[in-house]
């Protein structure tokens, strides 16, 4: 069972990593969706930090960098720490993509009004979406370790956990302590993971750290998981139980369930047993 929802996994992700169109747009699916995700997640922040009949006075500049920085700044950062060039720096067709998706999406509900679709919908549409664009965040930056010049980058689980949870989720940690949604300028607030207290506001955080190491015990792509794979078979042996593309199958499905719950969580909070939580104010990728 399990075997086959991988399976069907890596199908759907393969898909979405195709071309939209070869001639007339040709950037990957997955790759248009993420943009479109995370523009309509930074409009509807932009606007929910305003006041009654207040406008958005940012520049267009400060409202470019802030979706920039919402899309790649986890990924900017893993290559900084690991002293590589981010790709984005090297790629012109990359900022074409998004920031020609971003300024279509701001022409749509800024200038000829159209209304944000419902932040329930979204939450419970996007899962999947959010599942896969993180999960290739994760998978990229374990195969930067893996091929890493310096050994003891290589060696290093710790450093492995931190920048996978990084890469997917350092965009909305910049954002979130920048404050770059607010409509009277950028200030420097605490981080959102320092100020989080309900498990929404955790999730950002548990879902890429709890793929990275989900990742590592199926794939055993780290000695230090020896242990506990051992204990886990019974049978004192460690082994992988998932191949590489298994493995990354398996991160998505872990994100996935992550931001399902937190939809469910947000949207039903009957069904949590609580009151309505607040929303995090910034979505990384």
């Amino acid at each position: 069972m399990l075997q086959e929802i991988l399976g069907q996994t890596t199908s759907l992700t393969v898909t979405l990593s195709q071309q939209l169109h070869t001639a007339y747009v040709p950037y990957p699916v997955l790759q248009c969706l993420h943009a479109v995700r995370i523009s309509i997640a930074c409009h509807a922040i932009a606007r929910s930090r305003l006041g009654p009949g207040q406008k958005d006075t940012r520049t267009i500049l400060n409202d470019l960098t802030a979706f920039l920085m919402m899309s790649w700044g986890g990924g900017m950062a893993v290559h900084y720490m690991l002293n590589l060039t981010p790709p984005q720096l090297l790629a012109f067709p990359l900022w074409t993509n998004y920031l020609g998706i971003h300024l279509l999406c701001k022409f749509l509900f800024v200038y000829l009004g159209v209304s944000l679709p419902p932040a329930y919908m979204l939450d419970l549409i996007f899962p999947f979406i959010d599942g896969a664009t993180r999960a290739g965040a994760v998978f990229g930056t374990i195969s930067l370790l893996a091929n890493h010049p310096i050994k003891p980058y290589q060696q290093s689980l710790l450093l492995q956990v931190i920048l996978g949870t990084i890469s997917a989720s350092g965009g909305g940690e910049l954002a979130g302590t920048l404050d770059v949604f607010n409509p009277n300028g950028w200030t420097l607030q605490t981080p959102p993971l320092l100020r989080a207290r309900t498990l929404v506001q955790f999730i950002d955080i548990l879902a890429p750290l709890c793929g990275t190491i989900g990742f590592g015990l199926a794939t055993y792509n780290h000695p230090s998981y020896g242990p506990v794979l051992s204990w886990m078979s019974g049978n004192n042996k460690a082994q992988a139980t998932l191949n590489v593309d298994q493995g990354r199958a398996l991160v998505v499905l872990i994100i996935t369930a992550f931001f399902a719950l937190r939809a469910v969580l947000l949207h039903y909070p009957k069904l949590a047993g609580s009151a309505p939580m607040t929303r995090v104010k910034a979505k990384s990728s």
